[in-house]
C-alpha cells in the first residue's frame, strides 16, 4: 500500500490541521508517514502545501516527485490548478466545490468580477475607508499578507540597521523576518504560559537603548495584553 497526497491551500495552519487528522489515523493503522514541510508563501494569503506520503512499508524521503502524486487534497478548488503537475494521469483531485464564506458581509463576487479590478479596486477601498472609521484613524491601508503590513509598519516607523526590534519567541517566522529584512535585528521575548503571547515582563527586561518598537501577535483568537504592551513602550 502507498499514497502520496499534495496538500494544498491557502494557509500553513489548515495544512498541519488536516495533515494531523490523516497522520494520526496511519499511526493508528500502523501505517509509516512522512510529510514534507509546508512550503509556499504564507501569513494570509500565499500558495501553501505540502507533501505528504503514506505507506505500509519504509519511506525514505518526504518529497513527492512531479507526476507522481496518487491524490491533490485541496481546501479550495483554484489551489488544485497550481498542483496538476505533479499529478499522476490516473491521480484524482479531492475538494471543495462550494466556497467558505467566513464573513457575512463580504462584497458580492459577481460584482467584484464585473469590474474586472481584484487589486486595489472599489471593494478594497471600501474596505479601508470602513477600517478606518471603525479604527477612528485617517487611513487604512489594505495589504496582501500580514507579511506586507509588517513590512509597512516597520518602514512607516523607520526601522533601520543597528535598531532592535523585540517580537515575541512563538510565533510564525516572518514576525522576525521583517525586522532582519530591514537590518534591524529581532530581540525575542518569551511569551505567557497560559496565552501562549507576547508576556509584558520579558519585553521590559529585553529593552535596550536600540529599541525601536515592539511587535505583539495575538494567537489562538486571544489578543496579546496590549494594554500592558503599550504602557511599557510609552
Amino acid at each position: 500500500m502507498k499514497q502520496d497526497i499534495i496538500l494544498a491551500g491557502v494557509g500553513g495552519q489548515g495544512i498541519l490541521s488536516i495533515a494531523y487528522v490523516i497522520d494520526n489515523a496511519a499511526l493508528a493503522d500502523g501505517l509509516f508517514f512522512k510529510q514534507a514541510e509546508v512550503h509556499g508563501m504564507a501569513q494570509r494569503g500565499g500558495a501553501v502545501q505540502s507533501h505528504m506520503r503514506l505507506s505500509d512499508g519504509t519511506i525514505w524521503s518526504d518529497l513527492i516527485p512531479k507526476g507522481e502524486a496518487d491524490m491533490i487534497l485541496s481546501v479550495e478548488p483554484l489551489e488544485a490548478l497550481r498542483y496538476f503537475d505533479h499529478l499522476r494521469p490516473d491521480g484524482i483531485v479531492v475538494t471543495s466545490s462550494t466556497p467558505y464564506r467566513n464573513i457575512p458581509d463580504y462584497p458580492e463576487i459577481d460584482k467584484v468580477l464585473d469590474t474586472s479590478r481584484y487589486i486595489l479596486g472599489p471593494a478594497v477601498t471600501e474596505l479601508e475607508q470602513a477600517m478606518a472609521a471603525y479604527l477612528g484613524v485617517k487611513h487604512a491601508i489594505g495589504c496582501a499578507s500580514g507579511t506586507d503590513a509588517l513590512l509597512l509598519a516597520l518602514m512607516a516607523m523607520g526601522v533601520k540597521p543597528g535598531d532592535e526590534v523585540i517580537v515575541p519567541d512563538f510565533t510564525f517566522f516572518a514576525t522576525a523576518e521583517m525586522v532582519s529584512l530591514l537590518g534591524a535585528k529581532p530581540v525575542f521575548a518569551d511569551v505567557q504560559p497560559d496565552t501562549l503571547n507576547l508576556d509584558p515582563r520579558q519585553v521590559e527586561i529585553k529593552i535596550s537603548p536600540r529599541t525601536r518598537g515592539v511587535i505583539a501577535v495575538s494567537l489562538y483568537g486571544q489578543c496579546a495584553a496590549f494594554d500592558e504592551l503599550v504602557e511599557i513602550a510609552r
